[in-house]
């Protein structure tokens, strides 16, 4: 996260510096630059958070559904290989779970149901208690589940390499579009000149700016409406 803060800075600079010699206007270029810088630090940030700890969330079901089927099967006995899964996993950054040491394995597999709400663990809880009460191949009692699971991790994968994809994409297009002044500025001089000083040409650097940020938002709005199946209802 300390590295997200560093990015917000580094980028807010770019875009001041980038503005400043659109217009060469030190006052509104460092205005602009703190906009972004705040935007990105009290809404960015938060989104970005609020999506990590789903997807973290979504990790360790699926480790836990995993592990726990694994385990069963290799121990031939669900109490031995719950609480050998949960000898492997590190539940600290999860500060709402709280502290599960008291409680026996099994119970702490129904206790996370509440904070995973998800339909396939769910599913997943009533063949571990099926297995309890009637024996059987866990392998097979629970292919249903695996499927299921690691198509919800796949999808995560997939859903963050189209973000970075679209991102690249339409960072790439603004890039392009604000150098666009910079390049009159040292390339056509005299242009630049009688731009610089019309005030209609200065609105028009502040409103690209503007979109720019309008745009940033716009990605996050749909970030934080995407949905993954068998996740999100």
């Amino acid at each position: 996260m300390k590295n997200n803060y560093l990015i917000y800075i580094l980028v807010s600079l770019l875009i001041g510096v980038v503005c400043y010699l659109s217009i060469n206007q030190l006052f509104l270029s460092v205005a602009i630059a703190l906009i972004f810088l705040l935007y990105f630090i009290i809404r960015t940030q938060r989104v970005i958070k609020k999506e990590k700890h789903k997807q973290d969330k979504i990790h360790l079901a699926y480790n836990i559904i995993n592990n726990t089927i694994t385990s069963i099967s290799v121990y031939q006995n669900s109490t031995n290989g719950i609480e050998k899964v949960f000898e492997t996993l590190d539940l600290s950054k999860f500060k709402e779970i709280g502290d599960l040491s008291q409680m026996s394995g099994s119970e702490k597999l129904k206790f996370l149901s509440t904070f995973f709400n998800l339909p396939i663990y769910e599913a997943f809880l009533n063949v571990i208690q099926l297995y309890e009460d009637n024996g059987g191949n866990i392998l097979d009692m629970s292919e249903y589940i695996l499927d299921e699971i690691k198509q919800i991790e796949i999808s995560v994968t997939s859903l963050n390499k189209y973000n970075r994809s679209k991102m690249i994409s339409i960072g790439s297009l603004w890039a392009f579009a604000l150098v666009i002044p910079v390049f009159i500025r040292f390339a056509l001089t005299d242009f630049y000149s009688s731009l610089v000083a019309s005030s209609v040409y200065i609105i028009g650097i502040i409103v690209v700016f503007g979109l720019l940020l309008f745009t940033i938002e716009y990605i996050t709005i749909r970030i934080t409406k995407q949905r993954i199946k068998g996740v999100d209802s």
